[in-house]
């Protein structure tokens, strides 16, 4: 059993931690800034923390000592020329072996990390 709680919330990362007077909270890190998922990586227990900033978007945050100081890592973004498929309208009498329409593309980007996944 662990003796720590991770949470992402709307109003930042928070961690509760067991001693033998119950549970404890700490002050909330990421203060004012939307985590859509935090976690702690069993491999090596760095703790990650996917960050919804406003105005510069999708991030990531590491912290290597527990929970006690905090990194933010490099943007994530897609490959220079990724795109994806905005619409596709096909004609009344869709094939779909042979589509008489041309999809409409646009460049990729990461709008929220919504989970992370640790290898073995």
């Amino acid at each position: 059993m662990t003796d720590t709680i991770l949470l992402g919330t709307r109003k930042g990362t928070v961690i509760i931690d067991r001693s033998s007077a119950g549970w404890r909270p700490r002050p909330i890190v990421h203060a004012g800034i939307p985590v859509c998922y935090a976690a702690r990586d069993t491999r090596d227990g760095t703790l990650w923390a996917a960050l919804d900033h406003g105005h510069w978007g999708p991030k990531l945050s590491r912290s290597r000592d527990g929970g006690e100081t905090w990194q933010d890592v490099s943007s994530l973004k897609y490959p220079d020329g990724a795109r994806y498929i905005v619409k596709y309208l096909p004609t009344p009498d869709f094939d779909p072996e042979t589509p008489a329409g041309q999809p409409e593309y646009k460049d990729a980007t990461v709008f929220k990390i919504w989970y992370l996944a640790f290898g073995a």
